[in-house]
């Protein structure tokens, strides 16, 4: 053992003496290590056990998930926080980029000449009986990306245990990775000299845009979505590259082009990064009657209309048959010695140390690393996806029992880290990496969606809190003013909820409230939260990324919330939380169609429970006297953030002194009011204006928001209403027009 310590821990003495110890340990026997064992000489359990509940939390609010969220299996990102050190990378750079060439280089022979398959050198059956091997393939292209699966053996060398070429999956969990560990190892990130990432993303962007036609190719990440299990990783190497996402449903080919959908015309498309499987990335090549690819696809990839990275049929570079030709294959069409062996039969792999609650584990270790392809050769992300056993015990790593590292690279005086430039004479975009990409149908539904939920959320937490607040004043007081302005406002949360109105028993009122806020049902508040939260994921490349931290501390305010919890505080919390998100989306958002869309979902839903807060509350607490009118009446403006002003007005001798009188006019007519319908009108007709929709932006401005006679005010708001529901409807049906249905898919 190589781990010298001063003064050593009793947890590195009980981690160096465990019988689970991989020959080589990566802690003991790696000096790369060193700083990563001198941490650990000097930290306590307590300590470990903190950077594990802190790994958690920050995962949380990078909102950092695996699994498929529209099969509800997704789940937080397991991270350990003790990174995984590498330093003898330049070799293991060097071997990479060979193994790289060498897969391109066999590539372009299966899908060109194929002397390969006529010498023997690959055996015929190896190929064409693989159903990987896509016969329709004309002709070779150029492998942009590529992964491999790595381990060391019982030596400690490095031995490759996959190929990954058809859809390299992982990038952007690496950097996730690194952005958590470097905030809760603060101290022994900042003290290592260690290798960056970011520049490697700039690298892989110019690579992408250099690979398409023209001075500024559109590049696009063509992603199952929310089926995926890696749609995080997807949405978040969107978010690094500054290249769009596009589902099947946002591309079409037409004129044996690809082409992406958006605001009423199609944009041209020259480079799609696939994320989605061979098999189905077209429909018209596959028999998988994929509704998750792009028909014409492989048509236009074919012809060269469009770059696909990777190649459609670089599935046959996986194949486990072809590591054990390597060495032959490397001789014969490279000269050279390959230099990074294939693993033969399984990997003993190497183990590092993981926290566990009674201190640390060895689990078996295997690093996923990144290439791409520049005009001078492969570039590798220094590091990776580091991946370990889910026991002890185990003797390999498999995909279901994913834990994962952040690796680190510890940098090489010889070798200069840089970045790699688009050629010239294409610049760098300074609002992307390439053209301005149009809001497509699914995302401007999407949009309106998130901007829908996250009103409603809002409007149903002010209404518990001013409902709570009520029932614990007056619940046990009946034939009070205060008794009856509860009963009329439960009323109005029910039409609100969908969730049928309880007696007046205090106990009942107060189980009912909680269910209007904590039942995971249909129209209670935590459902919208969660809708708003799943929606966010499927755009998260137009989310700010202070966003996530915010959904992080919603999500934990509700999974601690249960039956005893105080209600006025969990909604002024949340309620705190969503005025964060809405600022941070007000402040951050260039105001184009993404902003009108996202926007115009608030404003029709704060119009909406405007109208209806009113049209269950006005007439029906007139009913109980006036009293009860103008206790109500005040509860409103409360709820709807308006009795500050109806006061000053009183005081200043402007409008009318009775609350019940003043609603009307502030919630329905004030131009001045950001919470009355006018208000939420004129804005809705701004974000029509900026989604290029002068007729409907019209409709919205000549609804009538002078209101008739008291005793008509029923039928008008209702009408209010339809007229609202038309209004979104339309927006659909001219702006959300979708393709198809879609299928799943894994990325590997």
């Amino acid at each position: 053992m190589s781990l010298a310590l001063d003064s050593p821990s009793w947890l590195a003495e009980a981690y160096a003496a465990h019988p689970d110890l991989a020959p080589f340990d990566e802690l003991l026997a790696a000096p790369a290590m060193a700083k990563v064992g001198e941490y650990l000489a000097g930290a306590t359990l307590a300590d470990l056990r903190m950077a594990v509940a802190e790994t958690r939390n920050l995962v949380a609010d990078d909102g950092i998930v695996f699994g498929a969220a529209d099969r509800h299996q997704e789940r937080p990102w397991r991270l350990d926080p003790l990174p995984v050190v590498i330093g003898d990378w330049r070799a293991l750079q060097h071997g990479l980029a060979q193994r790289a060439r060498l897969l391109q280089a066999v590539f372009d022979d299966l899908y060109g000449e194929r002397a390969l398959l006529a010498s023997g050198a690959i055996p015929p059956e190896l190929v064409l009986g693989n159903p990987a091997f896509r016969r329709f393939v004309e002709r070779p292209r150029k492998l942009l990306l590529a992964a491999f699966d790595l381990g060391r053996d019982e030596a400690g060398n490095w031995r490759v245990h996959a190929n990954r070429c058809e859809t390299p999956a992982g990038m952007g969990y690496a950097m996730a990775n690194r952005r958590v560990v470097s905030q809760v190892l603060a101290g022994l990130h900042r003290q290592t000299d260690l290798r960056r990432l970011r520049g490697f993303f700039h690298t892989s962007a110019a690579a992408l845009l250099d690979s398409g036609a023209g001075e500024t190719p559109r590049v696009v990440i063509l992603t199952p979505g929310t089926h995926s299990d890696s749609a995080f990783d997807q949405g978040f190497l969107a978010t690094l590259l500054g290249f769009a996402l596009a589902e099947a449903d946002d591309l079409v080919t037409k004129r044996g082009r690809v082409w992406l959908r958006g605001e009423g015309r199609l944009e041209p498309v020259e480079v799609v990064l696939r994320r989605v499987a061979d098999g189905l990335a077209d429909p018209l090549e596959f028999p998988d009657d994929s509704e998750i690819g792009v028909p014409g696809l492989a048509e236009a990839e074919r012809t060269g209309a469009v770059t696909v990275a990777n190649p459609i049929g670089a599935g046959i570079l996986d194949s486990p048959d072809l590591p054990a030709l390597l060495p032959a294959l490397s001789r014969e069409l490279l000269g050279e010695e390959l230099l990074l062996p294939s693993a033969a039969g399984p990997l003993a792999l190497s183990s590092v140390p993981v926290v566990t609650a009674e201190g640390l584990e060895p689990r078996r270790f295997l690093l996923r690393v990144f290439g791409v392809a520049t005009a001078d050769g492969w570039h590798f992300l220094p590091g990776g996806l580091g991946c370990v056993a889910e026991r002890s015990a185990d003797r390999q790593v498999t995909r279901m029992s994913m834990l994962s590292k952040d690796v680190w690279v510890l940098p090489d005086p010889a070798e200069a880290e840089a970045e790699v430039l688009p050629s010239a004479p294409r610049p760098l975009q300074l609002s992307a990496a390439g053209p301005v990409t149009p809001i497509t149908p699914r995302v401007a539904g999407t949009l309106m969606a998130i901007g829908r939920f996250a009103e409603r959320a809002q409007a149903k937490a002010r209404l518990i809190r001013v409902a709570d607040d009520v029932a614990s004043d007056h619940g046990a007081h009946p034939g009070t003013a205060g008794h009856g302005g509860m009963l009329v406002l439960l009323g109005a949360l029910a039409a609100l909820t969908g969730y049928p109105s309880p007696g007046p028993d205090p106990a009942a009122v107060t189980a009912y409230l909680h269910r209007a806020a904590l039942d995971a049902g249909a129209g209670s508040m935590r459902y919208d939260i969660t809708r708003l939260l799943a929606n966010s994921q499927q755009v998260r490349d137009l989310m700010s990324s202070d966003a996530w931290s915010i959904f992080g501390r919603m999500q934990r305010h509700l999974a601690t919330a249960g039956p005893d919890t105080e209600l006025a505080a969990l909604m002024e919390a949340l309620l705190e939380s969503l005025l964060a998100w809405s600022g941070i989306m007000a402040e951050s958002m260039v105001r184009d169609s993404s902003w009108a869309f996202l926007d115009a979902g608030a404003r029709l839903e704060r119009a909406r429970h405007t109208l209806t807060l009113l049209r269950h509350t006005h007439s029906a607490a007139a009913a109980h006297g006036d009293a009860v009118a103008e206790f109500t009446a005040e509860r409103v403006l409360q709820v709807c953030e308006s009795i500050i002003t109806h006061r000053r007005r009183v005081i200043a001798g402007l409008g009318s002194p009775l609350a019940a009188v003043s609603e009307l006019a502030l919630l329905l007519e004030d131009p001045s009011n950001p919470r009355s319908l006018a208000f939420q009108l004129r804005e809705l007709a701004e974000d029509l204006d900026l989604a290029a929709d002068a007729e409907l932006a019209g409709r919205a401005r000549t609804l009538d928001t002078a209101r008739g006679a008291s005793a008509e005010l029923d039928g008008w708001l209702d009408s209010r209403l339809a007229d609202l529901g038309d209004i979104e409807r339309a927006i659909g049906e001219r702006h959300f027009s979708r393709q198809s249905a879609r299928q799943v898919t894994e990325a590997r």
